[in-house]
């Protein structure tokens, strides 16, 4: 039996941020060092559609029942999306109490699940006296999250125990919760206008966001930070991390100690349900507390740069969407994509991991009919491993398969040095491609945020592919159906117009003979009153078809046309001579006599035939002539024969 590594399983939202960057990198100095391989299954930011949300929220049903994990750490917190709790957390519960799997979660609790926090308390602390000690505040003012978030909670506990350390006073009305995001700084600002002490010395947010809105409230009101008051944020994330102050915690411990906490359960030892963990943390000391340069400026000036801000990369994600969009075929996009993988940071390895019908894309025009989920076979189309030698093996293909069960082959793998995988969803809004995944070996690194744009890129490319062979097949149906008898399938009357030039061009220029032939169907207006217009229909079907089945020999090139109601003509080049003309007639004789034994009346089909030699001038229209004219001569021949006449029958 081969053997198998340990894999821990994360769950997290947008892994590229600082926050979920610093723990990864905690997660995966642990599991490491216990010789366990580490699988991150992640979404990136939430849109406004839901459809979006749903082709992200995939990824997290990729792990199925866990059982194949030896734990999982998961990260409520940083998943945004409103399925959140339907998607991951109600699965993972019952995963942990049906199969015991060991479950830690990290700033966010969960009732059953031993939980992780952050103590911000030091990071906190740490701006109060800097305000306090560096730039002489006494009245300061703070902005927390939501009333009754941990977070929040803890945050603004640690300003009051800061301020009351340094022997000063909160005053009622300093205090206020917000959102974490840019949606009360008006309101926050608005209220310490109001109060009759006037403004503080200084504001402190429990996040940069709520401090970027702050700034713009005092800003539209003509008051200066930090002429008018100084502020403060928390963390970076924030549109403009070098002009804001603000105290950024570093988060490893939280991945070390939550790693830690799971070995323990993995063991069969408890844990406490709440664990607080002391974080590291820097200081920003920035424009807006007055510790650089305070000339008369306007922070949000600067966010416009900051924002799009355009790296190499960015240049080459433009060309990169052209160039995937411009393939001709999935396979040659991939290629293509392989190439932009210089942009990736030094990965050790890439797959693209695509649904079993990745090599035949739907066709259907019926958006509410679509692949929401992955197929029970996977396939790798596509995958990069670079070597340390600077070598690299790459693969574009639809040959390697695997069971949807197994994840990803490579990820229980117990060959070479623990590593970790960063799983992401392929789609196009709900329609799922597939997913890919990154991994840069046992290097303690999470990825890029370009990470995030190449695979929103080459998802896009896939759909645009998609749809060019929507396009492409629509076209050439269209093309076919023009030049097609719906209910016989041969060739009709437009096609017979636009194809007749084109195979007398060939024949020419092969230097064979060329023959026309032209067949009628007697009695179609007998049956049709007689038996009734289905079997009319039917009738046809079986003149087509005696047609169709039935060749000349010597014959090259062969195309059989319906050119009207009970009119058919078969067109031919090739080397002919008049025993192969009759073998063609009684061939097609027998092929209706064996029809017409199941039918209450007979079948016969007289033909007309016109050969032209190699060295003549070929005319369509009076081949056609010559050809009806000697049909219905063999019409009246048949009529003597058979003793026949459907206008008497």
């Amino acid at each position: 039996m081969t053997k198998k590594r340990k894999c821990i399983a994360v769950l997290i939202e947008k892994p590229n941020k600082n926050y979920q960057a610093d723990i990864l990198r905690g997660i995966y100095s642990a599991a490491f060092g216990r010789g366990m391989n580490v699988a991150v299954f992640s979404v990136t930011l939430p849109r406004s559609r839901e459809k979006y949300h749903e082709g992200e929220m995939n990824i997290f049903t990729l792990p199925g029942d866990y059982t194949k994990f030896a734990g999982v750490i998961y990260l409520p917190d940083t998943i945004d999306y409103p399925s959140r709790d339907k998607v991951i957390t109600e699965p993972l519960l019952r995963a942990a109490g049906e199969h015991n799997i060991p479950v830690v979660t990290i700033d966010y609790k969960i009732d059953g699940i031993p939980c992780y926090y952050c103590d911000d308390s030091k990071v906190v602390k740490a701006m109060v006296r800097h305000l306090v000690e560096k730039h002489g505040c006494c009245d300061i003012a703070y902005m927390t999250g939501y009333k009754g978030h941990p977070h929040a909670e803890m945050r603004l506990k640690a300003f009051k125990e800061a301020m009351h350390e340094c022997g000063l006073p909160v005053h009622k009305g300093r205090t206020y919760y917000g959102d974490f995001w840019y949606d009360e700084g008006e309101n926050f600002v608005k209220a310490l206008l109001a109060d009759k002490r006037g403004l503080p010395d200084a504001i402190i947010c429990a996040s940069s966001h709520m401090a970027d809105s702050v700034y713009s409230a005092l800003f539209d009101r003509g008051l200066r930070v930090p002429r008018d008051i100084l502020l403060a944020g928390y963390d970076e994330y924030t549109d403009t991390p070098s002009l804001m102050t603000s105290t950024m915690r570093r988060t490893e411990n939280m991945g070390i100690d939550a790693c830690t906490g799971l070995f323990s359960l993995m063991e069969g030892r408890s844990i406490p349900e709440i664990t607080y963990t002391k974080c590291d943390f820097s200081g920003n000391f920035a424009y807006t507390c007055g510790c650089k340069a305070s000339y008369d400026y306007n922070i949000n000036s600067f966010k416009q740069d900051d924002r799009y801000e355009f790296s190499d990369f960015f240049s080459e994600f433009n060309t990169m969407s052209e160039s995937l969009i411009s393939s001709e075929n999935l396979r040659e996009m991939f290629w293509t994509a392989n190439w932009f993988t210089f942009s990736l940071d030094d990965i050790k390895s890439i797959y693209c991991c695509m649904c079993q019908d990745a090599s035949t894309p739907d066709l259907s025009m019926e958006e509410n009919n679509i692949r929401t989920e992955y197929t029970q076979q996977m396939l790798i189309a596509y995958s990069r491993i670079n070597h340390d030698d600077g070598s690299h093996d790459d693969f574009v293909g639809t040959d390697r398969s695997f069971a949807l069960s197994e994840i990803f082959p490579p990820l229980f793998d117990a060959e070479g040095e623990p590593a970790a995988y960063v799983f992401r969803p392929l789609h196009f809004e709900n329609r799922c491609f597939g997913y890919a995944v990154i991994s840069y070996g046992n290097r303690i690194q999470a990825p890029s945020v370009i990470f995030d744009h190449w695979i929103n890129t080459l998802s896009n490319a896939i759909e645009s592919q998609r749809r060019l062979s929507i396009m492409s097949y629509l076209y050439k149906k269209t093309k076919k159906d023009s030049i097609t008898d719906l209910m016989t399938g041969l060739i009709n009357r437009n096609g017979f117009n636009l194809m007749l030039p084109t195979l007398i061009e060939e024949a020419k220029k092969n230097n064979k003979q060329f023959l026309l032939i032209m067949a009628d169907l007697n009695g179609l207006k007998y049956v049709n009153d007689t038996f009734g217009h289905a079997e009319g229909d039917e009738f046809i079907k079986t003149a087509s078809g005696a047609m169709a089945r039935t060749w000349i020999g010597g014959a090259s090139c062969e195309k059989n046309f319906r050119i009207g109601g009970d009119e058919f003509v078969k067109v031919a080049y090739g080397d002919f001579s008049a025993e192969t003309i009759n073998e063609f007639r009684g061939a097609l004789n027998d092929y209706l006599d064996l029809c017409s034994k199941n039918k209450p009346y007979p079948i016969y089909m007289p033909l007309g035939f016109c050969l032209c030699e190699a060295d003549e001038e070929f005319d369509g229209e009076k081949m056609l002539s010559v050809a009806d004219k000697h049909m219905y001569i063999d019409k009246e021949r048949l009529k003597k024969e058979t003793g026949f006449d459907p206008k008497r029958n």
